[in-house]
């Protein structure tokens, strides 16, 4: 049982991604958007939009000014939150906002009306929920490829963004997961191999998902349906101490992640829970000394339709 809420790890982990985003696929992105909008008003879709992370980066970089974003997210508690960022970084920044609704979120900028729309629903569910045709500009989707099926997905995405739209998968888990020092090489490799098997065996609306390499997965299956590689960079997540002590928000992250892991192994019942509950003691012991670096290898991920 995980004793913690997605909202409290994913506001812990957001100084984290931020600094794990690759600069040279963030700097293509920004340059891509600014030339698109002075074509007009972007329209942009999020799967996975959690408390906006990434809605918070774009506007905090002044890339999006006019049209619309929609967040799809299942946790309607998760959107919430996001609502409330958008309200506080438009105060900060001296932007008019206004409630539209429950549901919808209405940023005055110098440019135009930037609506933001939060739509509880999953991924399939909302690309089912209107008819195909070239809507979005920009499709976005943080840490998110692991949970869904991929080729389904991209068929359903790909007859829904207009010709040459960009397709941004930032910190796109790809099939590495390091925590050091060692406890005992053979207990740690089974942990790691254990918790990457709950990610291979997940099943989405009954369908297999990416699971533990859906970095090169979506690098194969973009190109595959068809769209066209930008850039694709590393952006591991790396928590380290410096001399003995953990950065803003770190070790409460490190405890979220020992809690899914430990949470996926106690599902499977493949390993003692003996030798599970030694790890995990273990671990949180180099967590309060200020001894545990953890890695996890993710790709940035930049593509777009063809432009016809």
């Amino acid at each position: 049982m995980l004793d913690f809420t997605m909202r409290d790890y994913l506001e812990a982990a957001r100084s984290i991604t931020e600094r794990s985003l690759h600069p040279e696929v963030w700097t293509r992105l920004q340059a891509e958007l600014r030339w698109r909008a002075k074509q007009g008003p972007l329209s942009v879709f999020e799967a996975g939009a959690g408390t906006g992370t990434m809605l918070l980066r774009l506007l905090e970089h002044g890339l999006l000014q006019r049209g619309s974003y929609y967040a799809i997210d299942t946790d309607g508690d998760l959107l919430a939150v996001l609502r409330e960022h958008v309200f506080t970084w438009a105060n900060k920044a001296g932007v008019h906002v206004e409630a539209m609704g429950e549901e919808c979120v209405c940023l005055k900028t110098e440019q135009g009306d930037l609506r933001i729309n939060t739509v509880q629903k999953d991924f399939l569910g909302y690309m089912d929920s209107f008819e195909p045709g070239p809507h979005y500009d920009l499709f976005v989707a943080c840490s998110f490829f692991d949970l869904v099926n991929p080729i389904v997905s991209l068929e359903k995405l790909k007859v829904r963004m207009k010709a040459g739209a960009l397709l941004y998968l930032p910190i796109t888990f790809d099939g590495v997961t390091s925590l050091m020092p060692q406890l005992a090489a053979d207990l740690d490799d089974d942990v790691i191999r254990l918790y990457h098997k709950s990610m291979d065996t997940r099943r989405s609306n009954g369908m297999v998902t990416c699971g533990s390499r859906a970095g090169r997965l979506m690098v194969h299956h973009l190109t595959v349906c068809g769209a066209i590689p930008m850039m694709v960079r590393s952006s591991d997540w790396v928590v380290n101490p410096i001399a003995g002590k953990y950065r803003r928000d770190e070790i409460f992250f490190l405890k979220c992640m020992l809690g899914f892991i430990e949470d996926a192994l106690l599902k499977q019942k493949e390993i003692d829970p003996f030798q599970l509950d030694r790890w995990l003691r273990y671990r949180n012991r180099q967590i309060r000394e200020g001894k545990l670096t953890f890695i996890a290898h993710n790709l940035d991920i930049l593509f777009h339709r063809p432009q016809a």
